[in-house]
């Protein structure tokens, strides 16, 4: 933490999504992301333990013009943690008994993390990581 600038954790991610209650409902429903505010049709906040999700609406026109430009995004991917290496494999099954595909992984990285990737229904990356430098065994 810089002493000038005190910031000392992430608030938010926040996404632009082209149909709130579909992104919600995968959210909510895949991830166990439980709502915490919303303000009807134009966002809601989701929570993830101590981490935060805004899903924004956009406006019906951005919404078709941003789905004739996929797949090119600024957003790299958000990424949830599991406690144990074999949750990633473990997450990866659930995912893929949804009939979601799995992008990437799961698969072992060069620092000993553990993760996949999958998209959510606009496109946005989902990456599961374990990573055993900040789970304790």
């Amino acid at each position: 933490m810089r002493e000038d600038l005190p910031v000392y954790r992430m608030g938010h991610v926040a996404l632009n999504v082209t149909d709130l209650a579909r992104s919600e409902k995968f959210y909510v429903e895949l991830l166990g992301m439980r709502p915490v505010w919303r303000s009807e049709g134009e966002i809601v906040f989701l929570e993830c333990g101590n981490d935060d999700l805004a899903l924004i609406q956009l406006p019906k026109a951005r919404g078709e013009a941003y789905s004739q430009h996929q797949p090119f995004q600024f957003l790299n991917h958000i990424g949830f943690r599991v406690r144990t290496k074999e949750a990633v494999d473990q997450a990866a099954e659930a995912i893929r008994s949804k009939g979601i595909v799995i992008q990437d992984g799961p698969r072992d990285h060069r620092d000993g993390s553990r993760s996949f990737y999958f998209e959510d229904p606009d496109g946005n990356s989902i990456q599961i990581l374990w990573d055993p430098r900040r789970e304790s065994p």
